[in-house]
């Protein structure tokens, strides 16, 4: 049974659902979850789902969109989830009580579900 999906906020501006996976792995699996946009939040049971697999997940809001900050659309969506992946090994802080979790992603993978789907496929992610 998974935990409870907590909130942080990465790189300063995006708010994230994230689950830590039920069970430890050797190497860490993050799947970051890229929905339509700005839609409302529903892959609530996609992550509780992954994350009996043993994956870390992380839901994010795009810059802008819901309890974001920023504009929307300022800069390209796959920006957002670039800047994601680079502020993950930072770790996160659970928004509600302040608890550290701390992550050391071996491989992470991207999936997007209407526009984040499409919008990831227009931009494929190169690390930078």
């Amino acid at each position: 049974m998974p935990g409870h999906i907590s909130r942080t906020r990465l790189t300063g501006k995006i708010v994230a659902e994230f689950l830590p996976p039920s069970r430890e792995r050797k190497t860490q699996k993050v799947v970051i979850l890229c929905d339509g946009m700005p839609s409302i939040p529903r892959k609530q049971s996609l992550s509780e789902f992954l994350a009996t697999e043993g994956f870390w997940v992380i839901y994010p809001r795009y810059r802008g969109a819901w309890e974001s900050g920023g504009e929307f659309l300022e800069r390209s969506p796959h920006e957002d989830i670039l800047d994601i992946i680079d502020d993950l090994p930072r770790g996160m802080e659970e928004v509600a009580f302040g608890r550290r979790f701390r992550l050391s992603p071996g491989k992470i993978f991207v999936i997007g579900g209407s526009f984040g789907g499409r919008q990831q496929s227009l931009h494929p992610l190169t690390h930078r």
